[in-house]
């Protein structure tokens, strides 16, 4: 096992986010949330086609970018936010698909990401904290 990382199945694993990995879990939750074609994900307006394809959209209801490089790197900053993705390789996963042939064998591929926030309740010293599960995505190809 690679240090820093948790096999959640055999090809599938969880670690905490580097910021090399930023730009691509930007795209991401982008994709996640609004669905984009890929030859769309620099545009901020998608066909109906493309919303469709994000597993819950917002994009009716905010316009823009769902989250930005510099947004994630604020989170990665602050103390009580863990950013996390989940790798696959899909040469060791059992089920893996066509999407095999576009990424090179061996070469870990981001499929979905997640951050949690520690929050105190109240100001009390002894008092458990909060953890706030947010941004769970998963790459809609998938």
């Amino acid at each position: 096992m690679e240090e820093g990382r948790v096999s959640v199945e055999e090809g599938l694993w969880v670690r905490e986010a580097r910021d090399e990995d930023l730009p691509v879990m930007a795209e991401l939750v982008h994709a996640a949330y609004r669905g984009p074609l890929p030859d769309e994900r620099q545009q901020d307006q998608f066909t109906e086609e493309a919303k469709s394809r994000a597993w819950t959209t917002e994009a009716n209801i905010i316009e823009g970018r769902r989250t930005t490089t510099a947004d994630l790197k604020e989170m990665m900053a602050n103390p009580n936010i863990y950013l996390f993705i989940a790798e696959l390789d899909e040469s060791k996963h059992h089920s893996a698909t066509a999407l095999l042939q576009q990424s090179q064998p061996g070469t870990p591929t981001l499929v979905g990401c997640f951050y949690l926030h520690q929050k105190k309740v109240d100001e009390q010293e002894n008092s458990a904290p909060l953890i706030l599960l947010g941004m769970l995505s998963v790459d809609p190809t998938r």
